[in-house]
This record gives C-alpha cells, structure tokens and sequence, in this order.
C-alpha cells in the first residue's frame, strides 16, 4: 500500500472519489491501484501534479514490499522492532 500517498491524502482532504472522477474511473479502480501499489509512473506523475504539487515524487509513492522498504532504486531492510 502507498501508505504515504494515504497519509498526504488524509491530510490534504483529497477523496479516492475525487482521484477516480479526475482519471474518470470508479473509486474501486483507485482503492485497488492504492492497495496494490500499481499506479503507472504516467499515472503516479499525473496524481502527484494535479493533487500534491509540492511533494517529490519518490516520497509520495515510497512502496513497501515484504519487509523491505523501496525507495527509486534504492532497497533498505526495514527495522524489526522486538
């Protein structure tokens, strides 16, 4: 899950309906690109620029997959806690 795109969007006041009406989609279609992380970079970049215009990139759509953190082309093990 884009866990910071939920964050910004929680903040920001901006709806998976209003993400659905601006790619003129169903609000199903967003909740699962979210969920499954599968926004496009086309896609990522046309979200970023109409909604979130001062966050960078690779910080809005930082992905989390199995204990890893990936960031661009970076990969960091996430930290275990106890």
């Amino acid at each position: 899950m884009y866990k910071n795109l939920v964050k910004e969007m929680r903040s920001s006041g901006v709806s998976q309906k209003m993400i659905a009406d601006h790619f003129g989609t169903s609000q199903q279609w967003v909740s699962k690109m979210i969920r499954e992380e599968r926004f496009s970079l086309a896609q990522a970049f046309v979200l970023r620029d109409e909604f979130f215009p001062d966050m960078g990139i690779e910080e809005l759509f930082q992905m989390e997959h199995k204990g890893w953190r990936v960031r661009g082309a970076a990969f960091i093990e996430k930290e275990r806690l106890g």
